[in-house]
């Protein structure tokens, strides 16, 4: 059995992974999943690794990091031991560096989809929100049914802005690492997200079908694809 830590991405929260933890029960393992403070601003990225250190009461679990946690699980690594760093859908910045920096030095110029975004504002307190359930919709859950679609919209909350926070790290933190691309992600480029994990991670991506939401739209087959990363970690 593997202990999974799960740690969902921005404007969203523990609830995203309720479809994914019984899957995962169902191979043999067990999954917390953590809400972290993202709508706070004091502490943040180094807060939300703290935050998953201290739901993870299982030793040397698997962290899985979706879409913004890509720049929290490495921090997290730092802190307690893992098995293994699964970047789902991420967000990848350089150790030392910022996503403002990878942009300005063309590493990350096109690390976001097409039109994803448009919809968003940010408010008067520096936090950013979707403005419309349907502009979210087609960012994140487009291959969702529409009621757990609708659902998830209704759930997203503001989200502390991360763009120029700056990496405190060196290097990569030296445990296995694995990272999941879906070919219809509609928020991050999929072509972006296969070149910064060869280049940067110094992984092949394993591949899946489907939307920046992989843990709503295809929970099985997301658990399958976890359930072998697993397996490779241990060997």
């Amino acid at each position: 059995m593997t202990a999974f830590v799960l740690v969902h991405g921005a404007m969203h929260g523990a609830w995203c992974w309720d479809y994914l933890r019984p899957e995962l029960e169902k191979l043999g393992h067990s999954a917390i999943a953590v809400d972290l403070p993202i709508d706070r601003e004091a502490g943040a990225p180094k807060l939300y690794a703290e935050t998953v250190t201290e739901a993870a009461k299982k030793s040397a679990p698997i962290v899985v990091g979706h879409s913004m946690s890509g720049i929290v699980i490495p921090l997290v690594a730092d802190l307690i031991p893992v098995s293994g760093l699964v970047y789902l859908c991420p967000v990848l910045r350089r150790p030392g560096s910022s996503l403002a920096k990878d942009k300005e030095d063309g590493v990350s110029a096109d690390f976001v989809y097409p039109g994803s975004g448009a919809d968003i504002k940010v408010g008067e307190d520096g936090f950013f929100a979707y403005q419309n359930a349907n502009a979210a919709i087609a960012d994140f859950y487009h291959d969702c049914t529409p009621d757990i679609a609708a659902w998830a919209a209704a759930k997203l909350r503001k989200q502390r802005r991360f763009f120029m926070d700056v990496s405190q790290q060196a290097k990569w933190p030296d445990v296995p690492a694995a990272c999941i691309v879906c070919d219809d992600d509609r928020t991050l480029n999929p072509v972006w997200q296969r070149r910064v994990s060869r280049e940067g991670l110094r992984v092949e991506p394993s591949e899946m079908a489907g939307s920046h939401s992989p843990f709503l739209s295809r929970p099985a087959h997301l658990a399958e694809v976890l359930h072998g990363l697993a397996s490779a970690f241990q060997r």
